[in-house]
């Protein structure tokens, strides 16, 4: 049987991140690098790891590591997650290197800070799409 692919693999929907939202995190033991968010699910997110002079040594991550984020809403309004990475994905020499990870500490207040953020996306996803061009 072979592996599902896309948003099959997730046992939540995937949401792709608003252009308007700026959305990125920020791995305490790796430094002040902002890392760019490429998608959001009810358990999880998909992000960017790409620094400018970066030896993949510096950063090193294997599935199944634990890591401290901070997910940042805006420019200063963060919340403290705790997750699992699930996939690493490294690239050929172009691109980001993409980890996907899985959020573990489901019960902690910064994760249903987090449900609730999920939840006005989708409602202003839902907005979007309904909304006909003004005249």
């Amino acid at each position: 049987m072979s592996q599902p692919s896309g948003i099959e693999r997730r046992k939540s929907r995937r949401r792709p991140v608003l252009d308007t939202f700026s959305l990125f995190v920020v791995v305490p033991r790796m430094g002040p690098h902002r890392l760019v968010v490429r998608d959001v699910s009810d358990l999880g997110m998909r992000f960017d790891i790409e620094l400018e002079a970066e030896e993949p040594g510096e950063f090193p991550v294997q599935v199944g590591d634990t890591l401290d984020l901070d997910l940042y809403l805006n420019q200063t309004l963060s919340l403290p997650l705790k997750a699992q990475v699930v996939r690493f994905a490294e690239t050929q020499g172009e691109g980001p290197r993409q980890i996907g990870v899985a959020l573990t500490d489901l019960y902690a207040p910064a994760y249903r800070a987090f449900g609730v953020f999920i939840q006005l996306l989708d409602a202003m996803t839902e907005v979007r799409q309904t909304l006909t061009p003004r005249q």
